[in-house]
């Protein structure tokens, strides 16, 4: 499974990550070797940049961090909170990318262990995550950041110079595209694949009229149709890429419109599974710790039970053979217990430091301390079995509570990991109809006569274009334009929009006859002796007049159910149903289309279109009527 990013997915991600241009960095948080950098991005709100081992993403995901700031993450509050990010770049085509923000600049290094340092405009170390030492190279500050020996960089290669590479190298063509040229292991395959090279052939053995071959699938990897996309296998995601490729053709995939997105969605759900597996490491020590406590402990009660059965057992042959050890105590006062073992073949040992003699009767063995009286050395082993047998008691207590431990951890699950996603900040269009046009335009209608009203009095500003379809009970649109030139397609899209939730619809009409005008031709004034209801306002001057097939298009994207105009939609997601004015109630279409949107998604999405409602698809159908076209 994917751990880091190669180059070229690097590439990409700086080239998406551009929209932070203008951007004020707000918080900066720690987490081991990552950061977090919250800023504020002008007309989108806040946004989170994950930098650090290994990947550069933006994220949607609450990601936690350190509650205490690292000294570096301190550091860099210190000079880069509310700095504006004037670029984003990629060093050549190294894995390493520049955010640069005034006098100061973040250098992020993506390859090896990775690292980020904080230097001036002049490559001045200022501060560092991770102090590295090399031999060509120092990261520590007060020193100058050197950028380490580049690569080929395969986007100025030439003919020329890619025969002459491969010419000095003695390794195999796969594995030299995916180092030398920093193209990662699934695009070396993918080259070797288009050129119709054997990815295992050595690159000095390659001949002078394949070389070209090779170039034209290198360049046609930059050429190449973004698509950014989670692959699955059985399921389960095991990859993530900008563009399609022949390795991955027939497994299931999941697109998104960002790059950032599908990295954001893969590696935080392996931040998840990391989780995961430190909780259950830690479950299993505390039931691997407890087990190994369980069989000392029982080992232990087993000693003294035996302890217990060998001492009475001792004390009681002494009095069984009363006689005959107090006969061999004689002769070891007599003869001392130096020569005693050969003159009595039934002592087994003599321990002349503690004075002990160890005597077999019976196939069981006595010890018996000579300076003791036959009674006393009895009496001692009695002492002792009742002290083992106490002992067994304290010792089975504990074993109990042991295996109650054991049992209350072997039915501890560890939870799965859910990383929640930020709560995004209700905007104010949301509270109405709307979709982005074709060339991004937010194009706004009301729902009712109350939103209608609020939806001009309080949104329209003087640059805008407002339509209404010419009919009674028709919403008014209101196409924002932020003092931009509004093109024909956007103007379609907001025409059809307005027609299909008119009452047209209802009627049934097939086309319908919108117009649009300028804020100022919009007034509450009405003629006099006229009185103008709520919702309702009054159009003065020309109107411009097109006329619109009514349509909707119900779709699927990015986990969300989303509709707009036919074309607006048809650019968004292959995902889609076109709807037209009919006589099918919404509750029943609404199943309808569910289905055939189910049916176009993979089963990544099929997991997420399940969650939503039938009724939250039904609540978009105008009127709630029409049919699937």
């Amino acid at each position: 499974m994917k751990s880091e990013l190669s180059s070229l997915e690097i590439r990409v991600l700086t080239d998406e990550l551009k929209c932070l241009i203008g951007a004020r960095i707000q918080k900066i948080y720690q987490e081991k070797k990552t950061m977090h950098f919250s800023m504020h991005v002008p007309r989108q709100g806040t946004k989170t940049l994950i930098i650090g081992d290994g990947k550069i993403f933006l994220t949607k995901y609450r990601l936690k961090h350190s509650e205490v700031p690292s000294a570096f993450a301190m550091y860099l509050r210190k000079y880069c909170k509310g700095q504006k990010i004037t670029n984003i770049i990629q060093h050549d085509f190294e894995r390493i990318v520049m955010l640069e923000m005034g006098e100061y600049k973040l250098i992020i290094e993506l390859f090896s262990k990775g690292n980020v340092i904080f230097a001036d405009k002049d490559n001045q170390i200022w501060s560092v995550l991770e102090r590295q030492l090399w031999s060509s190279r120092k990261i520590k500050q007060k020193e100058e950041y050197i950028f380490p020996p580049a690569g080929i960089n395969p986007m100025t290669l030439t003919k020329e110079s890619l025969e002459k590479s491969l010419a000095a190298s003695d390794k195999q063509l796969v594995a030299f595209l995916a180092r030398e040229l920093s193209l990662g292991g699934t695009f070396a395959e993918e080259v070797c694949h288009v050129a119709k090279q054997d990815k295992k052939t050595q690159c000095n053995s390659i001949k002078k009229e394949n070389v070209k071959s090779i170039l034209l699938s290198i360049n046609d990897l930059f050429e190449r149709p973004k698509k950014p996309q989670v692959i699955y296998d059985n399921s389960i995601e095991i990859d993530v890429l900008p563009y399609d490729t022949e390795k991955y053709k027939s497994h299931d995939k999941k697109y998104s419109e960002n790059f950032y997105d599908v990295v954001d969605d893969f590696f935080v759900k392996k931040i998840a599974e990391t989780e995961e597996n430190t909780e259950q490491k830690k479950v299993t020590k505390k039931t691997d710790k407890l087990q190994r406590r369980y069989d000392n402990q029982k080992s232990a009660i087993e000693s003294l039970k035996k302890q217990e059965m060998e001492c009475t057992k001792s004390a009681e042959l002494i009095y069984e053979h009363y006689q005959s050890f107090e006969k061999l105590m004689g002769a070891i006062e007599k003869h001392g217990l130096s020569g005693i073992k050969k003159m009595v073949k039934e002592i087994t040992s003599v321990d002349m430091k503690t004075k002990t003699v160890t005597v077999e009767v019976n196939g069981l063995s006595v010890a018996l301390n000579t300076t003791q009286t036959l009674h006393e050395n009895a009496n001692n082993n009695y002492k002792k079995a009742k002290k083992a047998k106490e002992k067994q008691k304290s010792a089975t207590e504990a074993l109990k509570e042991t295996e109650k431990k054991m049992n209350e951890a072997k039915e501890i699950v560890v939870k799965k990991v859910k990383i929640e996603k930020k709560t995004e900040p209700t905007k104010w269009h949301h509270k109405f109809r709307w979709f982005t046009s074709r060339q991004g335009f937010l194009v706004v209608g009301g729902k009712d006569a109350t939103s209608n009203e609020v939806l001009i009095k309080k949104y329209t500003d003087a640059e805008d274009i407002v339509f209404h379809a010419d009919i009674t009970g028709s919403p008014f649109v209101v196409v924002k334009t932020e003092n931009k030139a509004v093109d024909e397609s956007t103007l379609d899209e907001a025409a059809q929009f307005t027609g299909t939730y008119s009452r047209a619809w209802k009627a049934k009409v097939g086309v319908a006859e919108v117009y649009h005008v300028t804020p100022e031709q919009v007034s509450k004034k009405a003629p006099s002796g006229e009185y103008i209801t709520k919702g309702a306002f009054m159009i003065y001057g020309k109107k411009n007049i097109m006329k619109t097939e009514l349509r909707l298009g119900i779709g699927f994207l990015k986990e969300n159910l989303i509709t707009g105009p036919e074309k607006t939609i048809k650019l968004c997601t292959k995902k889609y149903v076109l709807v037209e004015p009919g006589d099918e109630k919404s509750s029943v279409l609404g199943k309808k289309i569910k289905a055939v949107l189910f049916a176009k998604c993979n089963k990544g999405e099929q997991e997420f279109l399940r969650k939503i409602s039938v009724d939250e698809i039904a609540k978009v159908i105008p009127f709630g009527v029409g049919k699937i076209v």
